[in-house]
């Protein structure tokens, strides 16, 4: 109650050494456009050969309704399995040893290779689903013609969680040469901190 007082995010359980899961999914719930797009998806897939990545993504959709009613921590444990399911990479068992994990739990995993795979596969199940309008640039929220009130099909991820970078490349030995433009598009900007690092700015 005083979460919902407060308006703050109920927690997720960790369900040993799930918290690489666990704060990725708390960054994705505050996209508030992101809920409104997976609430908008079908229970059944568009392309039969993605029945895991599907299914996963429905799973998010509910873990993120079931946060949106509780007032208290919620247990990803279905959607854990079916995370598992789909990368076994993050269902590797621990040995036990100086990180402080259990034998025979869950491996520590890195929170970074875990959102591109997320991101991966919302691009993937999303790529039909129309993104929220209130997300879309002034130029692309252009009135539907009158005979149909269908919104632009606009990936979210595309739209929303990605970006592109222009690199221009010229030479002052030959000014006359046109430089040469390549445009690449990301989903993530990588910051390298190393011990050498002092502060951030």
């Amino acid at each position: 109650q005083i979460n919902k007082a407060l308006d703050l995010p109920p927690g997720l359980v960790n369900l040993g050494n799930t918290c690489y899961m666990n704060a990725t999914l708390q960054c994705l719930y505050s996209v508030p456009e992101l809920k409104e797009t997976l609430n908008k998806m079908s229970r059944q897939p568009s392309n039969s050969g993605q029945y895991e990545q599907h299914n996963l993504i429905v799973n998010l959709r509910d873990l993120f309704s079931l946060m949106a009613r509780s007032g208290d921590s919620v247990s990803p444990t279905i959607f854990l399995a079916w995370m598992h399911n789909l990368f076994p990479q993050f269902a590797q068992r621990a040995s036990g040893g100086s990180d402080g994990a259990m034998a025979g739990g869950w491996a520590q995993q890195d929170a970074n290779e875990f959102w591109s795979e997320l991101m991966t596969c919302l691009t993937k199940v999303l790529v039909n689903v129309p993104c929220p309008r209130a997300a879309l640039a002034e130029s692309e929220c252009i009135p539907p013609p009158p005979e149909t009130e269908a919104p632009p099909q606009i990936n979210f991820v595309e739209k929303l969680m990605s970006g592109k970078t222009e690199c221009v490349l010229s030479t002052e030995e030959a000014p006359d040469e046109p430089p040469n433009t390549k445009v690449e598009t990301f989903n993530q900007l990588t910051c390298y901190i190393d011990k050498e690092v002092k502060y951030i700015q």
